[in-house]
């Protein structure tokens, strides 16, 4: 729908609490794969186009919707390439430099509730974290 005053600069949205005329520079595009504009991403899989390549483990930014396949796609500027890529192709770049899979050794010992850590127990990097703790 159009927004009702300040048509120029303002679109009307339905949030889950709140319908709302709202400035453009107030929301951003959800792309696919929960992705957004200026989030890092590294490249799963390597490919060549011509003389331009994305080898695995590149760390690219998200530059919005893809040109084609918007559906399933985002477009990514990599070091030697930008391109159309499938959001199954990328992964979020962690903190630390770490990849969803790798795995990982506790420095030390904690404790949470019930559960426990010890120093030299052996993980799997999940994703990002929930909360600062």
């Amino acid at each position: 729908g159009f927004a009702f005053q300040d048509r120029a600069r303002r679109i009307f949205c339905r949030f889950p609490r709140m319908a709302v005329n709202i400035l453009v520079a107030q929301v951003e595009p959800e792309l696919p794969g929960g992705y957004r504009i200026g989030d890092r991403v590294v490249s799963r899989v390597g490919f060549r186009i011509g003389d331009m390549t994305v080898d695995s483990g590149d760390v690219g930014t998200v530059e919005g919707f893809a040109f084609q396949d918007r559906a399933r796609r985002i477009f990514c500027r990599f070091p030697r390439m930008a391109v159309d890529i499938l959001v199954a192709q990328v992964e979020p770049e962690l903190p630390g430099g770490y990849r969803i899979g790798d795995r990982v050794v506790s420095r030390e010992g904690f404790r949470i509730g019930d559960m426990l850590v010890d120093s030299g127990d052996v993980g799997t990097v999940q994703g990002f974290a929930f909360q600062d703790r």
